[in-house]
C-alpha cells in the first residue's frame, strides 16, 4: 500500500475530509471499515495537522459530527465528536477507526462513548 500517495490524496480533501467506502482511492481494508458505519462514511475535520505519516502508519484525526443510531435501541443515537483512523501498512494492512462522542442515558444524563472498529 502506498501510504504516501494516500496521504497526498487526503490532503487534497482537507480540511473537511469525507472518508467514503465508495472512494476508489482508498484501499479495500479502509473501505471495509467504512462500510460498517452509518452512510458508509466518516467525516473528519482534520484542521492543519490532522493527517500524519510516520514510517508505515498513516493517521487521520480530528473533530467529527454526526448522529449514529444505536442498533437495538429505538430512537437512541450517539453523537459523534471526534474520529481517529489509523492505517498500518503490513501484510495484511490494518485499519482501526476510533470514534468518540456521547450517548444519552436519559433525558438529562449523557455518557462518554467510544466505538472502535478494526479491519480483520
Amino acid at each position: 500500500m502506498d501510504l504516501a500517495a494516500l496521504k497526498a490524496y487526503l490532503e487534497t480533501l482537507a480540511p473537511q475530509v469525507t472518508l467514503a467506502a465508495s472512494d476508489t482511492h482508498f484501499p479495500p481494508e479502509l473501505a471495509a471499515v467504512l462500510t460498517s458505519t452509518p452512510d458508509n462514511e466518516i467525516e473528519v475535520d482534520v484542521g492543519a495537522n490532522g493527517i500524519t505519516l510516520v514510517g508505515n502508519v498513516l493517521t487521520v484525526t480530528g473533530t467529527s459530527t454526526g448522529s449514529w443510531p444505536v442498533v437495538g435501541l429505538t430512537g437512541v443515537a450517539a453523537t459523534v465528536a471526534g474520529a481517529t483512523i489509523v492505517i498500518t501498512d503490513g501484510a495484511p494492512p490494518r485499519v482501526a477507526a476510533t470514534l468518540a462522542g456521547t450517548l444519552p442515558l436519559s433525558g438529562s444524563v449523557t455518557a462518554q462513548a467510544t466505538v472502535v472498529n478494526v479491519s480483520p
